[in-house]
């Protein structure tokens, strides 16, 4: 299982992406989409210091709505997943305004992740 460190990591890797997708303007689903798998990252990370790990999205979604330091960020990662969702399965397309929405729930859960990990 990767440890924390190793989550942090993979969360800057899957947000450079989505950046570089954003300042270029092209594939914002996919731009969602890897904020969405850097916030499942920012928050495994969190959960491997207290030796959790979660492989589904349904026992992860479980996790962060019954933990006393996740709840905070909740919505913040089910805005990121609902889109992310739409995204892969449903070719759903995005304005700048969304995606810049969905910046601003990943900074605000990298943001609590990170105060919980030092």
């Amino acid at each position: 299982m990767p440890n924390s460190t190793d989550h942090l990591r993979y969360a800057e890797k899957h947000e450079s992406f989505s950046n570089y997708l954003i300042t270029q303007n092209i594939y914002l689903g996919w731009a969602i989409t890897g904020l969405f798998y850097a916030a499942i990252h920012y928050i495994e990370a969190f959960l491997a210091t207290v030796n959790i790990h979660s492989s589904q999205h349904r026992t992860r979604d479980s996790i962060i709505a019954e933990n006393e330091n996740l709840r905070e960020v909740f919505l913040d990662f089910q805005e990121l997943k609902n889109d992310s969702t739409q995204a892969r399965y449903y070719g759903s397309e995005f304005t700048s305004d969304i995606v810049q929405e969905r910046l601003e729930n990943l900074q605000s859960l990298k943001s609590h992740i990170l105060s919980l990990t030092k």
